[in-house]
């Protein structure tokens, strides 16, 4: 987690350290600021002023009351009017670390304290509440001053001479049609980069994708006062799983039950449904696998109440909001990363992101899940600019699962984190296009990495 560190001083300029971003109510400042890459600004009566470039780029402006970028320490801050205070401020920086750090804020105290203790400093600050991170994710967005666009779904795009020029929406009224100069698809599955033309990839040399999963939590679960990852009562739920398989109780195809837990006490998750030979891409298909994987929940449910200790009164208390898909499309540019890349973990001058999760493949076809590391976690591969400009479009770049990359290195960068920096990525080097009236594919990618490292991404 990135996070910009804000000294407040009301008596005498401090030194400015790199990284950090420096209030200080000191007029002979002012001409200093612009000369900073990061950024900067000056605090008069509890307001911004003298906001520097940098600063500006992070949407922040003169005459905004600097308790609205806090997010911690507010009340202190509106309190203190001597020495100086430390205190995080919200920035875009690293922009995963960030939207964690604004789910904590509608933690309740209890909650906080819970998952502090049962994960701990380093994995309690990973754990979501997905409903928070919706309520975090649009905070932010209305921030940035971003203009969303909720239910709308990509009905048809269309193209001149190799460019998205308009895109065609379908939402409760009708139709609409929007227009850009850039565009991004994030989507998950390339619906746009496969409208616009680009060059398509699914899932392995065979064509078949990872397996599809339905997330689910139950609750209330008497959970034994024991390592969750390495205590007796793991074991004896995997032991019970594997006779329940064998007795035919349970139809899932995976080899393990693969249980996490939540930021709720009492609660646990399961990421353990699986259903293969089915296509993330094809509508009848699809619905299928929707019904397997439901009627898995229903098995489990009802199996995990009458065979495992813990789970007598246990109710669904949440289900995914769709049948999750871990693999589809993968628009391909010029570059592609690939599994060498990641063993060896390359290094790229156009860098955008950082990665160390390793190869995860769910097997396409029944039990079994390919996982392995060349690595201990402390070193990293990277992933270029180049991923994110796919083949076939001049206008359009890509994010998340859907980047440029083969099958096994898919794997491993289409985990959360690594899809939140490669959005960062591609809003940077869209900006820089737009900015300098460029093509994505024409922007320095070194160029969009220095962008990133002034908004506190970790490169």
């Amino acid at each position: 987690m990135s996070k910009f560190l804000a000294k407040v001083s009301w008596k005498s300029a401090q030194a400015m350290p790199v990284g950090r971003i420096i209030m200080e109510q000191n007029d002979t400042l002012t001409g200093m600021l612009n000369l900073m890459i990061h950024p900067a600004f000056s605090v008069k009566d509890g307001i911004l002023v003298n906001v520097n470039r940098a600063a500006q780029a992070c949407m922040l402006t003169e005459g905004m009351p600097v308790s609205q970028i806090l997010l911690t320490g507010k009340e202190e801050y509106l309190e203190f009017r001597n020495g100086c205070l430390c205190l995080t401020v919200s920035l875009c920086g690293n922009l995963c670390g960030a939207s964690v750090t604004r789910m904590g804020e509608y933690h309740s105290h209890n909650t906080a304290a819970y998952v502090q203790k049962k994960m701990g400093p380093k994995w309690g600050k990973l754990y979501i509440n997905k409903f928070y991170a919706a309520l975090s994710a649009e905070d932010m967005l209305k921030a940035a001053g971003v203009k969303v666009l909720y239910e709308h779904t990509l009905f048809d795009t269309i193209t001149e001479n190799g460019k998205i020029s308009a895109l065609i929406l379908h939402n409760r009224s009708g139709l609409t049609a929007v227009s850009g100069e850039v565009y991004i698809d994030a989507s998950g599955d390339g619906v746009l980069a496969a409208q616009a033309g680009c060059r398509i990839e699914v899932g392995n040399d065979e064509g078949l994708c990872q397996p599809m999963t339905w997330c689910f939590k139950v609750a209330p679960v008497d959970i034994p006062d024991e390592d969750f990852w390495r205590g007796e009562w793991r074991k004896e739920i995997q032991q019970a799983y594997a006779e329940a398989k064998a007795a035919g109780i349970l139809s899932c195809p995976r080899e393990n039950v693969l249980m996490f837990q939540s930021t709720s006490p009492a609660t646990v998750h399961f990421n353990t449904t699986r259903v293969v030979l089915h296509d993330p891409l094809d509508a009848a298909s699809y619905q299928e696998a929707g019904e397997i994987a439901r009627e898995q929940i229903r098995e489990f449910l009802f199996w995990l109440r009458d065979k495992v200790r813990g789970f007598k009164n246990a109710e669904i208390v949440s289900m995914g909001q769709q049948l999750g898909v871990r693999e589809s499309r993968r628009a391909m540019g010029d570059f592609s990363l690939t599994v060498d890349d990641l063993i060896n973990k390359r290094k790229f001058a156009d860098a955008i992101a950082r990665c160390n999760y390793p190869v995860d493949i769910h097997s396409p076809t029944g039990s079994g899940t390919t996982y392995s590391t060349a690595a201990d976690y402390s070193d990293y591969y990277e992933i270029p600019y180049r991923c994110l400009l796919p083949h076939g479009c001049k206008n359009l770049l890509t994010a998340g699962r859907i980047i440029s990359s083969d099958h096994a290195t898919n794997s491993s960068l289409r985990i959360m984190p690594v899809c939140c920096a490669t959005g960062q990525g591609a809003g940077a080097g869209a900006v820089i296009a737009i900015e300098k009236h460029l093509f994505p594919a024409e922007v320095d990618g070194a160029e969009v990495r220095k962008k990133l490292i002034r908004f506190g991404a970790e490169l």
